[in-house]
């Protein structure tokens, strides 16, 4: 999975800093990310059948990225932007490093 400049290998996560995910991401055992967000996933073929790859959101923040059985949060869409419901489309977010595309509202143009 990709990581920022790095790339995380089987068991690891990926930990991102949203202030610089591209720079201050790295990979780490799962539970070892401290402040960081955790990423355990990038894409849907992550996770097991029946599960998707979500950004859970806290308060507007997110709060970590993994494989649910239901997303309560954004739906991330890196290998298949078929996944967003509704209106969304599948976009990049400067709060994650290259790799991870999350389902969000279409950007109304002004």
């Amino acid at each position: 999975m990709p990581c920022g400049q790095t790339t995380c290998t089987g068991g690891q996560v990926c930990c991102i800093w949203p202030m610089d995910p591209k720079y201050q991401s790295y990979c780490a055992a799962p539970g070892q990310c401290g402040g960081h967000l955790s990423a355990s996933c990038n894409e849907g073929a992550d996770c097991a059948p029946g599960q998707v790859c979500c950004m859970e959101i806290d308060n507007g923040v997110g709060k970590s990225i993994s494989c649910v059985t239901s997303c309560t949060g954004n739906l991330v869409c890196t290998d298949n932007p078929t996944v967003c419901q509704g209106m969304d489309v599948c976009s990049p977010v400067d709060a994650l490093p290259e790799g991870f595309l999350i389902c969000l509202p279409p950007v109304s143009e002004q």
